[in-house]
């Protein structure tokens, strides 16, 4: 029997973006992947923070004007990292660090892993005791 791990609920298409990616060019890639976040880096490919749809919303929402931004100009959220072999006990509480609900899962190695939303986990963990619920009958 498989053990479920957070890693097996992330998104592992993972997209980075510098600093100096402009605001439109990066909302378009949401459109354009169906996705809701990317990684910003700096020009050494460190990682700054995340670009998320909230960062996105709430920029609209404070009438900033993002036809000439770039996302080093947005208050990016904070990477909060959690092992790729992360038990769900160990990720549960570090939820709460991040404004969206989204962990970033590193490799031993620094790589990125994926990239793990509250959501999900809720959902499909959801999905997966009914599933069970429903076989026992």
């Amino acid at each position: 029997m498989m053990t479920w791990k957070p890693i097996h609920y992330a998104k592992k298409r993972v997209k980075t973006c510098t600093a100096d990616c402009m605001v439109r060019d990066a909302a378009k890639m949401f459109k354009d992947e169906n996705m809701g976040s990317l990684i910003v880096t700096d020009e050494e490919g460190n990682h700054m923070g995340l670009f998320t749809d909230a960062v996105l919303f709430k920029a609209i929402s404070n009438g900033l004007d993002l036809r000439a931004m770039k996302l080093g100009d947005l208050d990016l959220e904070p990477i909060v990292r959690a092992d790729k072999n992360a038990d769900f006990g160990d990720v549960q509480g570090m939820f709460k660090e991040s404004p969206s609900g989204r962990l970033v899962l590193y490799g031993k190695e620094g790589e990125i892993a994926g990239v793990l939303k509250r959501k999900n986990v809720e959902r499909f963990g959801f999905y997966k005791a009914a599933s069970r619920m429903l076989r026992r009958r």
